[in-house]
């Protein structure tokens, strides 16, 4: 899914030196610079993730953010058993040792699969995920 708070992260500082009428007609016409600031703008949606698709984790992994005990790592009171960061719960694409694939849903606990850490009965990987889909939220007849 496109993330607009990257797309909007991404603005500010770039497109202020892309259209600064000065900088510009120094690199030859404001219109390179509304050009660039569109290439740009592309550039950044071509790299979001669309609905639907699947992101190879070596691309990357879902994004994590803090646990409750994040405070604690490094102290005394920190434990194997806590975790720092934790992603939502996204769909996941598992593959078996003989190639057979099947989706689950799952989530990253300080960059790795609960679900890998969890399984010890079979071997398999996580090779894909994706956003979870949004419920239905229309009237049921």
């Amino acid at each position: 899914m496109i993330n607009e708070k990257v797309l909007l992260q991404s603005r500010p500082e770039a497109l202020n030196d892309m259209m600064d009428l000065d900088l510009q007609n120094q690199k030859g016409g404001y219109n390179n610079g509304w050009n660039d600031c569109l290439f740009m703008f592309i550039d950044i949606i071509k790299k979001q993730p669309k609905v639907g698709e699947w992101i190879h984790v070596s691309e990357r992994l879902p994004e994590e953010h803090d646990s409750i005990f994040a405070k604690l790592y490094g102290t005394d009171k920190w434990s194997d058993a806590l975790w720092r960061t934790q992603s939502k719960e996204v769909l996941v694409t598992i593959e078996y040792e003989d190639g057979i694939r099947n989706v689950k849903s799952s989530h990253t606990t300080d960059g790795k699969w609960s679900i890998e850490k969890k399984t010890t009965l079979s071997k398999f990987k996580v090779i894909a995920w994706m956003e979870m889909l949004k419920p239905y939220e229309g009237e049921i007849k």
